[in-house]
């Protein structure tokens, strides 16, 4: 599932991805009248495949909120970093 398309760039899938595995890729615009209903369902069925575990993101670094020139500089380097708000 993708959400939102704030790229304005293409979605690229392989078409091995979508033949072997026998995929189907469906476009909806969720404010349709068709489309409320099915929200619900789609996001139990989601849930499920995610299973207990969630999902995990690595951390790479946590900044202080004064050091957020760092924290970017790092963020556009690559890895998800974390500014905190605490002052401890």
């Amino acid at each position: 599932m993708t959400y939102g398309d704030v790229s304005d760039k293409p979605m690229e899938l392989p078409g091995s991805l979508l033949i072997w595995n026998q995929l189907t890729v469906e476009g909806f615009f969720e404010g349709h009248p068709h489309i409320l209903p099915k929200i619900a369902p789609a996001l139990r069925e989601l849930v499920k495949m995610i299973g207990p575990g969630g999902i995990r993101q690595p951390i790479a670094a946590t900044y202080p909120v004064d050091r957020v020139k760092d924290a970017v500089e790092h963020a556009v380097k690559g890895g998800r970093i974390l500014l905190s708000l605490s002052d401890g």
